[in-house]
């Protein structure tokens, strides 16, 4: 597992922060996979692997996407008279 990931969960089990805040200063250096395959070897009842929860759901929370630009009115159509 990768020294980053180590890194992370040792703040995340040992901050006073929100876990929410401190694991979202992780969202561009993780791995999702990694997290992923990490949390399936973990104990869930252990610090770990709140820790890797808290990753994993702001990882698959979806990231904001600036809304498309109105479409332009069509033009009225011309009678064939």
């Amino acid at each position: 597992m990768s020294k980053a990931l180590d890194d992370a969960i040792e703040h995340l089990t040992t901050t006073y922060q929100s876990l929410a805040q401190a694991a979202a200063g992780y969202l561009e250096t993780l791995d999702p996979k990694e997290i992923n395959a990490r949390m399936a070897k973990a104990k869930p009842d252990t610090a770990e692997y709140v820790a890797l929860e808290h990753l994993a759901a702001l990882m698959r929370s979806p990231k904001p996407t600036p809304e498309p630009a109105p479409a332009a009115p069509a033009a009225p159509a011309e009678s064939a008279e």
